[in-house]
């Protein structure tokens, strides 16, 4: 479980990053499953970087 709350610029980094792939995905570079892996994976790898170990 996450102990800290993710910052404006993480998110805003985030979101960047989802709309960069959505438009591969637009462009066809990429399938769905992809797009929806790789920003899957993205969102929780930040999430794992802010988290107490």
């Amino acid at each position: 479980m996450l102990k800290e709350k993710l910052t404006i610029d993480e998110y805003d980094e985030l979101g960047l990053f989802s709309s960069y792939q959505i438009d591969k995905f637009e462009k066809k570079e990429i399938d769905v499953y992809t797009l929806v892996a790789v920003i899957t994976l993205n969102a929780f790898n930040k999430g794992c970087q802010v988290a107490e170990v």
